[in-house]
Protein backbone atom coordinates (compact mmCIF):
# COMPACT_ATOMS: atom_id res chain seq x y z
CA UNK A 1 0.00 0.00 0.00
CA UNK A 2 2.93 2.80 0.91
CA UNK A 3 5.48 0.94 -1.47
CA UNK A 4 7.92 1.02 1.62
CA UNK A 5 9.56 -1.81 3.38
CA UNK A 6 9.92 -1.90 7.26
CA UNK A 7 13.01 -3.85 9.13
CA UNK A 8 12.53 -4.52 12.69
CA UNK A 9 15.65 -4.83 14.52
CA UNK A 10 15.62 -6.26 17.52
CA UNK A 11 18.97 -4.74 19.64
CA UNK A 12 18.76 -1.19 18.34
CA UNK A 13 14.95 -1.11 19.62
CA UNK A 14 13.51 0.45 16.23
CA UNK A 15 12.06 -0.01 12.73
CA UNK A 16 13.85 0.99 9.37
CA UNK A 17 11.73 2.17 6.56
CA UNK A 18 13.27 1.82 3.29
CA UNK A 19 11.47 3.37 0.21
CA UNK A 20 11.37 0.89 -2.46
CA UNK A 21 11.75 3.09 -5.20
CA UNK A 22 15.02 4.89 -4.19
CA UNK A 23 16.44 1.95 -2.30
CA UNK A 24 17.16 4.53 0.91
CA UNK A 25 16.15 4.47 4.37
CA UNK A 26 13.86 7.45 4.90
CA UNK A 27 12.83 7.60 8.45
CA UNK A 28 13.78 5.36 11.28
CA UNK A 29 11.07 4.56 14.23
CA UNK A 30 11.80 3.81 17.75
CA UNK A 31 9.79 0.81 19.12
CA UNK A 32 9.99 1.57 23.01
CA UNK A 33 11.30 -1.79 23.46
CA UNK A 34 12.45 -4.89 20.96
CA UNK A 35 10.51 -5.82 18.04
CA UNK A 36 9.86 -9.11 17.13
CA UNK A 37 7.67 -10.03 13.88
CA UNK A 38 5.40 -8.23 12.10
CA UNK A 39 2.27 -8.39 9.83
CA UNK A 40 0.64 -5.45 7.60
CA UNK A 41 -3.40 -5.54 7.48
CA UNK A 42 -3.43 -4.52 4.05
CA UNK A 43 -4.84 -0.79 4.93
CA UNK A 44 -1.24 0.94 5.19
CA UNK A 45 -1.34 -0.11 8.94
CA UNK A 46 2.23 -2.44 10.14
CA UNK A 47 1.73 -4.32 13.87
CA UNK A 48 4.82 -5.27 15.57
CA UNK A 49 5.10 -7.73 18.49
CA UNK A 50 7.53 -5.87 21.13
CA UNK A 51 9.21 -8.64 23.32
CA UNK A 52 10.40 -7.49 25.94
CA UNK A 53 7.24 -4.80 26.53
CA UNK A 54 4.66 -7.56 26.17
CA UNK A 55 2.91 -4.79 23.79
CA UNK A 56 1.59 -4.77 20.15
CA UNK A 57 2.13 -1.62 18.75
CA UNK A 58 0.91 0.07 14.94
CA UNK A 59 2.51 1.71 12.48
CA UNK A 60 1.52 3.98 9.84
CA UNK A 61 4.14 3.16 7.11
CA UNK A 62 3.02 5.99 5.04
CA UNK A 63 3.77 8.35 8.07
CA UNK A 64 6.19 6.62 9.48
CA UNK A 65 4.68 6.83 12.69
CA UNK A 66 3.84 4.39 15.72
CA UNK A 67 -0.07 5.17 15.74
CA UNK A 68 -0.91 3.19 18.67
CA UNK A 69 0.56 0.45 21.23
CA UNK A 70 -1.50 -1.70 23.73
CA UNK A 71 -0.80 -4.14 26.08
CA UNK A 72 -1.07 -7.84 25.44
CA UNK A 73 -1.00 -9.13 28.70
CA UNK A 74 -0.84 -12.44 30.05
CA UNK A 75 1.18 -12.80 27.23
CA UNK A 76 4.99 -12.71 28.06
CA UNK A 77 7.74 -12.61 25.01
CA UNK A 78 5.63 -12.67 22.41
CA UNK A 79 7.86 -13.74 19.02
CA UNK A 80 5.54 -14.87 15.89
CA UNK A 81 3.09 -12.76 14.87
CA UNK A 82 0.13 -13.38 12.48
CA UNK A 83 -3.02 -11.58 11.21
CA UNK A 84 -6.95 -12.32 10.76
CA UNK A 85 -7.44 -9.53 8.09
CA UNK A 86 -10.86 -9.91 7.27
CA UNK A 87 -11.93 -10.43 10.92
CA UNK A 88 -9.40 -7.99 12.27
CA UNK A 89 -7.92 -10.21 14.49
CA UNK A 90 -3.91 -10.21 15.52
CA UNK A 91 -2.64 -13.98 16.57
CA UNK A 92 0.78 -13.14 18.90
CA UNK A 93 2.59 -16.28 20.38
CA UNK A 94 4.19 -16.25 23.84
CA UNK A 95 7.20 -17.86 25.59
CA UNK A 96 4.79 -18.70 28.63
CA UNK A 97 2.73 -21.44 26.00
CA UNK A 98 0.06 -19.34 25.23
CA UNK A 99 -1.28 -17.70 22.34
CA UNK A 100 -2.61 -13.81 22.80
CA UNK A 101 -5.71 -13.11 20.19
CA UNK A 102 -6.09 -9.41 20.21
CA UNK A 103 -8.28 -6.70 18.46
CA UNK A 104 -5.95 -4.07 16.81
CA UNK A 105 -8.68 -1.35 16.54
CA UNK A 106 -9.80 -1.79 20.37
CA UNK A 107 -6.16 -2.59 21.72
CA UNK A 108 -8.11 -5.51 23.76
CA UNK A 109 -6.91 -9.27 24.46
CA UNK A 110 -10.12 -11.40 23.44
CA UNK A 111 -8.57 -14.85 24.19
CA UNK A 112 -5.94 -16.78 25.90
CA UNK A 113 -5.24 -20.36 24.26
CA UNK A 114 -2.95 -22.51 25.05
CA UNK A 115 0.00 -23.96 23.06
CA UNK A 116 2.82 -25.80 23.27
CA UNK A 117 6.39 -24.71 24.99
CA UNK A 118 9.59 -22.64 22.82
CA UNK A 119 7.12 -21.38 19.97
CA UNK A 120 8.36 -19.13 17.75
CA UNK A 121 6.35 -18.77 14.47
CA UNK A 122 2.86 -18.75 13.55
CA UNK A 123 0.79 -18.45 10.79
CA UNK A 124 -2.77 -17.67 10.03
CA UNK A 125 -4.73 -19.57 7.15
CA UNK A 126 -7.95 -17.35 5.50
CA UNK A 127 -9.09 -20.39 3.93
CA UNK A 128 -9.52 -22.66 6.69
CA UNK A 129 -9.59 -20.33 9.71
CA UNK A 130 -6.91 -21.80 11.87
CA UNK A 131 -4.40 -20.29 13.48
CA UNK A 132 -0.75 -22.26 13.91
CA UNK A 133 1.72 -21.74 16.01
CA UNK A 134 4.98 -24.12 15.60
CA UNK A 135 6.34 -25.02 18.67
CA UNK A 136 10.12 -26.13 19.43
CA UNK A 137 8.57 -28.90 21.90
CA UNK A 138 7.82 -30.54 18.46
CA UNK A 139 4.32 -30.06 18.09
CA UNK A 140 1.65 -27.34 15.92
CA UNK A 141 -0.83 -25.88 18.00
CA UNK A 142 -3.97 -25.62 15.78
CA UNK A 143 -6.60 -22.57 17.23
CA UNK A 144 -9.74 -21.53 15.35
CA UNK A 145 -12.76 -19.59 16.12
CA UNK A 146 -16.12 -22.13 17.32
CA UNK A 147 -19.35 -20.83 17.86
CA UNK A 148 -17.78 -17.38 19.38
CA UNK A 149 -14.30 -18.42 21.04
CA UNK A 150 -11.10 -19.02 20.57
CA UNK A 151 -10.51 -23.18 21.17
CA UNK A 152 -7.50 -25.55 20.50
CA UNK A 153 -8.94 -27.46 17.86
CA UNK A 154 -5.57 -29.81 17.63
CA UNK A 155 -1.78 -30.40 18.65
CA UNK A 156 0.22 -32.38 15.91
CA UNK A 157 3.66 -33.52 16.52
CA UNK A 158 6.80 -32.83 14.32
CA UNK A 159 9.88 -32.93 15.65
CA UNK A 160 11.51 -31.13 18.63
CA UNK A 161 13.64 -27.97 17.52
CA UNK A 162 10.82 -27.36 14.58
CA UNK A 163 9.31 -24.26 15.74
CA UNK A 164 9.29 -21.53 12.31
CA UNK A 165 6.90 -21.86 9.91
CA UNK A 166 5.63 -21.12 6.23
CA UNK A 167 2.11 -21.19 4.90
CA UNK A 168 1.14 -21.85 1.69
CA UNK A 169 -2.88 -20.32 1.12
CA UNK A 170 -3.62 -22.29 -1.68
CA UNK A 171 -2.86 -25.74 -0.56
CA UNK A 172 -3.53 -25.12 3.15
CA UNK A 173 0.04 -27.19 3.64
CA UNK A 174 2.71 -25.41 6.49
CA UNK A 175 6.22 -25.84 5.94
CA UNK A 176 8.61 -25.95 8.80
CA UNK A 177 11.94 -26.52 8.63
CA UNK A 178 14.03 -28.26 11.31
CA UNK A 179 17.74 -29.94 11.77
CA UNK A 180 18.67 -32.61 14.43
CA UNK A 181 20.57 -31.06 17.54
CA UNK A 182 24.01 -32.94 18.11
CA UNK A 183 25.08 -34.22 21.83
CA UNK A 184 26.12 -31.13 23.86
CA UNK A 185 29.96 -31.54 24.55
CA UNK A 186 31.88 -30.54 28.10
CA UNK A 187 31.72 -27.01 28.15
CA UNK A 188 29.82 -26.18 25.04
CA UNK A 189 27.27 -22.70 25.13
CA UNK A 190 24.58 -22.63 22.52
CA UNK A 191 23.63 -25.88 20.21
CA UNK A 192 25.20 -27.45 17.37
CA UNK A 193 23.70 -29.47 14.65
CA UNK A 194 24.50 -32.59 12.73
CA UNK A 195 25.65 -31.78 9.31
CA UNK A 196 23.56 -32.71 6.09
CA UNK A 197 20.06 -33.14 9.39
CA UNK A 198 18.77 -30.22 7.69
CA UNK A 199 14.65 -30.50 6.39
CA UNK A 200 11.52 -29.13 5.82
CA UNK A 201 8.75 -30.94 7.28
CA UNK A 202 5.30 -30.58 5.51
CA UNK A 203 2.04 -30.57 7.16
CA UNK A 204 -1.52 -30.50 5.22
CA UNK A 205 -5.10 -31.36 5.93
Amino acid sequence: VSGRVLTFNGKSRNSSVIDTKTNTVVATIPMGGAPEFSVADGKGKVYANIEDTNEVVEIDAAKATVTKRYSIKPCDGPSGLAMDTKNRKLFSVCSNRMMIVSDPDTGKVVATPAIGASCDGVSFDPGTGYAISANGDGTLTIVQLVNGKYDVLENIKTEKGARTIALDEKTHNVYVPVSKAAPPQPGQRGTTYIPDSFRVLVVGK
